[in-house]
């Protein structure tokens, strides 16, 4: 079994397209979703129906995936940071469909599936926060605490959008970076495979490249909103 999992596309078609094609060369089996698919980034309605076409085994709905909630629909507040994802929220409502929101909504914040005689629990952040940043410079006693409860052998998260494999006791941590916009300083997309079968499970990160100035070309012709502080963030691989 050959499984490719995906993060935190954002709204950028032109990395998944180039790890879509990576993922047909490598004879995935299935694909698993961990969130953050349309915001923010310039192409959501795009993103959207090329994940469909996956047909994911696990499509989980991550935090900005709330974003698109009608309960954040007026922001009288003088908070810089809900104002910027209230114009977010604006330019993909005007790209998607209802039915589009509603699927995305009514997915799982987690989900946990078997293969073989892996047990795997999907998240967006951590098992115990959707928001719950997860990284290879996490001390081992959050590791601990985290996977102490835990029945499942193998814990997928994203969110934090840097790529990691970690071990903690008998359980492994795997984070496949994020696809349309990392954050480890290397600009190219990222996403893992995970391989099992009876010799035992691999775990690998894969670093696709993708046309980065046709994405920003894009994100200027849609009239995207902050798109100087959007291609500072895609150009140099890092949050800002």
């Amino acid at each position: 079994m050959r499984l490719a999992i995906l993060s935190d596309i954002h709204g950028n078609y032109e990395a998944l397209r180039k790890v879509i094609i990576d993922i047909k060369k490598n004879k995935i089996d299935a694909v698993i979703f961990l969130g953050d698919l349309v915001m923010k980034g310039p192409q959501p309605q795009n993103v959207f129906y090329a994940l469909r076409q996956l047909n994911p085994v696990c499509w989980l709905r991550g935090n900005t995936e709330l974003w698109l909630s009608s309960k954040r629909s007026k922001y009288e507040t003088n908070n810089s940071i809900l104002k910027e994802i209230a114009l977010y929220r604006e330019f993909a409502l005007k790209r998607l469909t209802k039915e589009d929101i509603n699927f995305m909504l009514n997915c799982p914040a987690q989900k946990s599936l078997s293969f073989k005689d892996r047990t795997i629990l999907c998240v967006h952040g951590s098992p115990r926060s959707i928001i719950e940043a997860l990284t290879p410079s996490t001390d081992v006693i959050t590791f601990k605490q985290i996977t102490g409860n835990i029945k499942e052998n193998i814990i997928l998260c994203g969110h934090s959008h840097i790529p990691f494999i970690k071990k903690i006791d008998k359980k492994i941590i795997f984070n496949p970076g994020s696809v349309g916009c990392p954050y480890d300083g290397n600009n190219n997309s990222s996403y893992g495979i995970l391989i099992i079968n009876s010799s035992g499970t691999t775990f690998c990160i894969r670093r696709i490249d993708y046309p980065i100035k046709k994405l920003i070309c894009v994100a200027k012709k849609e009239n995207f909103p902050n798109v100087s502080y959007y291609e500072n963030l895609i150009t140099s691989g890092k949050k800002i």
